[in-house]
């Protein structure tokens, strides 16, 4: 059984860069809070959880990253998937 974090994160982006093949991505964050220290968790582990590879065109030989949530809402409920 995984802990869950103490604290989570979600940074997002409203805008693409105008040079870039794919738009940003959300990302979410893990915090463990132990005393009085805070340490970040690893995000590998959750890695297929939150985020999918599309492509941004059928014609494209690439893909994005791009998350499954919008809000902390999603993210409680792909957690709660997960166990």
């Amino acid at each position: 059984m995984t802990l869950l974090p103490h604290l989570a994160a979600i940074c997002g982006w409203d805008q693409t860069h105008a040079g870039a093949d794919c738009p940003g991505s959300d990302e979410v964050r893990f915090f463990k809070i132990d005393g009085g220290s805070l340490a970040a968790v690893d995000m590998e582990t959750y890695k297929n959880l939150f985020y999918k590879a599309v492509k941004p065109s059928k014609r494209a030989d690439y893909s994005c990253t791009v998350a499954k949530f919008k809000t902390a809402r999603d993210v409680k409920t792909l957690l709660a998937s997960k166990h």
